[in-house]
């Protein structure tokens, strides 16, 4: 499988990777494209069944990380920096654990080290696939923002 990924930036600059959070696609970096890509090649990607990654299921943690390792592989990638929010924290952790080669820095956003028993999310993803992302949409914006902060 290969993640949909985009390249920003400068050819010659150094790279940074931007994971995404579940349920986002990599336009959730979009905001940051013009600060970043005036010193940095931004590498941008979709998780699995996210955006135009294909679907994998049963994907693990590891499979994911193997995932952006191969990805940087493809693309003679070296260390790369890494930033990435909630998922995508999680996969950075992975990587720096199990391919430490590979990240020379690492900034965590949002994330956890674990996200709980597997329940919670199954239920999660069967109420999306029956509903769509409307009943669920409510509930990651009271997670993401303070109270009161505008919508």
């Amino acid at each position: 499988m290969s993640l949909h990924h985009r390249f920003d930036g400068p050819r010659d600059a150094p790279v940074v990777v931007l994971g995404p959070s579940l349920g986002t696609t990599l336009d959730l970096w979009a905001p940051q494209l013009p600060a970043l890509t005036g010193s940095w090649r931004v590498l941008r990607y979709d998780l699995p069944g996210h955006g135009g990654s294909p679907v994998k299921p049963g994907i693990t943690m590891e499979g994911l990380a193997a995932e952006v390792l191969a990805l940087l592989d493809r693309h003679g990638l070296g260390p790369v920096a890494y930033a990435g929010v909630s998922l995508g924290g999680a996969v950075g952790t992975t990587l720096a654990v199990n391919a430490p080669d590979r990240i020379g820095s690492l900034v965590l956003c949002c994330t956890s080290a674990r996200f709980g028993p597997p329940g919670g999310w199954h239920e999660r993803a069967a109420l999306v696939r029956r509903e769509g992302m409307g009943p669920v949409a409510g509930a990651a914006a009271g997670r993401w923002f303070t109270p009161g902060f505008p919508g």
